[in-house]
């Protein structure tokens, strides 16, 4: 039997460079499309990295961030809780902590900007 060498799982990449497409979409203001691939790349990551990946909720964040973008307060609200939960069932680092608190600045920036203040 021929070895071809080892095999490659490419899937983390696809989840990475879908994730970057939205970066670019959403830095020249297509919070739409920069929202589809976000939540693409959510869903890449979740199914090749699995759910307590950093990637996966960084993907997540983003998302919310297009929905925040949108005016699509409520949503972005759900995902930013979303990501929070997740979130706060893998801590294991700093890096980790950093990560909560960039959703939970979020989460109170949105509050904020929604006139409850008092539960920001």
């Amino acid at each position: 039997s021929e070895s071809n060498g080892p095999v490659i799982d490419f899937q983390p990449y696809i989840g990475n460079a879908l994730h970057n497409i939205g970066i670019i979409n959403f830095l020249v203001g297509d919070f739409m499309e920069a929202h589809s691939f976000f939540l693409r790349a959510a869903e890449n990551r979740r199914t090749s990295l699995g759910e307590l990946h950093p990637d996966y909720l960084a993907s997540i964040v983003k998302a919310a961030l297009c929905q925040f973008a949108l005016e699509n307060y409520s949503s972005a609200h759900q995902e930013l809780e979303k990501a929070l939960e997740v979130g706060k069932a893998n801590v294991k680092s700093v890096t980790d902590f950093v990560q909560i608190g960039e959703i939970l600045n979020n989460l109170g920036c949105l509050l904020f900007m929604c006139g409850e203040p008092g539960s920001a």
